[in-house]
């Protein structure tokens, strides 16, 4: 279910039963507003996806003991919503599943208050709000279950959750866009290095290994440790091909043409260039993305994800 809506799962399981639309919906709601569910175009309330999924018999499936637990997915489902609308650097939508999580959340959870406060801040920072002192508004977030760290002397923690690895990777990030690029390397190292000591998450956080990865190599292009920055990217290249994600996989490309660039290898660069061009243009195709448009003019590709060379989901 890690990459599955709230309404898809609905959808996916009424046609494993052979149900319609009107069957499932019978005294529930109506077949126009279930069809909106299943397309992702409407949110439901608790109520009417515990009644729904209760009908289908799939709370036990989707692993809810009861319908009480169906508002756990639904905040997982949201959380997984906002990571990929920040790994594609779609600011309307962040800004549209924060107001739902929002509304969703208990205001007495850390785990959802902390998610929440760095998904706005990085909302921030995609709608181009300057914030200087980045990495202590990340570090107060990450306070909120940690005790305090002098991140200067390396990483001690331990036993992080997935959202204390987000908080963690965006504290390394403020650090790197002071250009302490040594520190910061040594921050992401640390959570792959958390994530590969774990079986569990070392099995389902490809994705987050190559956004490491990502960030090391940016990091060691700033140092002109070309070679270690190419290293960095293969193991990046090599993670990703277990989980997908087009985006990681131009940036990494990109942070490539960026050594070859550097090294006066003009022919690797262009090479380069030309396949993150075409990927992009088949991305865009797929999901219907936009292209950004800064003063009028149209940036191309290479240079917003050069821009944005650190990855800030997870």
């Amino acid at each position: 279910m890690a990459d599955t809506s709230i309404g898809e799962a609905i959808r996916k399981k009424r046609i494993e039963l052979k149900l319609t639309q009107e069957e499932l919906a019978e005294d529930i709601c109506s077949v126009g507003y279930l069809s909106k569910i299943e397309n992702g175009m409407r949110e439901p309330s608790n109520r009417t996806v515990r009644m729904l999924l209760e009908r289908l018999g799939a709370t036990q499936e989707l692993g809810f003991k009861s319908g009480n637990q169906v508002e756990d997915f639904r905040h997982n489902v949201i959380r997984m919503e906002i990571m990929r609308a920040i790994e594609n650097h779609n600011v309307y939508e962040v800004e549209e599943k924060l107001w739902i999580m929002k509304q969703l959340m208990d205001s007495e959870d850390v785990a959802d208050l902390q998610f929440y406060e760095m998904a706005n801040l990085i909302w921030l920072v995609m709608c181009g709000v300057k914030i200087d002192d980045y990495e202590m508004r990340c570090y107060k977030i990450w306070l909120m279950s940690r005790h305090e760290e002098d991140f200067t002397n390396g990483v001690c923690a331990s036993n992080l959750n997935k959202t204390e690895m987000w908080i963690l990777s965006n504290i390394a990030t403020g650090f790197a866009w002071k250009n302490h690029f040594e520190l910061a390397s040594k921050i992401y190292l640390h959570i792959y290095c958390s994530i590969q000591n774990n079986e569990d998450l070392n099995r389902t956080m490809n994705k987050a290994k190559a956004i490491m990865c990502n960030n090391i190599a940016v990091c060691m292009v700033h140092m002109k440790h070309y070679q270690k920055g190419v290293n960095f990217c293969n193991m990046g290249m090599k993670n990703i091909r277990f989980d997908g994600g087009f985006m990681i996989m131009l940036h990494l490309m990109r942070v490539q043409m960026e050594i070859h660039k550097t090294e006066k290898d003009g022919n690797k660069s262009q090479e380069l260039k030309y396949i993150i061009r075409k990927v992009y243009e088949i991305c865009e195709k797929e999901t219907g993305g936009c292209v950004n448009y800064v003063d009028g003019l149209v940036k191309t590709i290479e240079d917003r994800l050069w821009e944005g060379q650190l990855i800030m989901s997870l």
